[in-house]
């Protein structure tokens, strides 16, 4: 993901990633999991280019065709453009 605002910023306490606006208010907290299948995976999370992207790795991998749920809110797609 790429945000357009704001920045992505890794929680050292939660792991969760939160995504901040410009104020430095957390708009989202993301956590290191995803739903493949209907069970919990971890995911890698690595953040660059300054804090504007993040990079999610299933840990394992992902076979074709599989159900893959990561929910985010509606505020956090508006300031995401990938």
């Amino acid at each position: 993901m790429t945000l357009t605002a704001g920045k992505f910023t890794l929680n050292a306490v939660t792991g969760q990633v939160q995504v901040l606006d410009e104020t430095g208010r957390v708009l989202e907290a993301l956590a290191p999991t995803a739903t493949v299948d209907g069970a919990e995976r971890n995911l890698k999370l690595a953040i660059g280019s300054g804090g504007s992207t993040l990079t999610a790795t299933l840990d394992g991998g992902i076979t074709p065709g599989a159900h893959f749920v990561a929910p985010v809110s509606k505020e956090l797609e508006q300031v995401v453009i990938d």
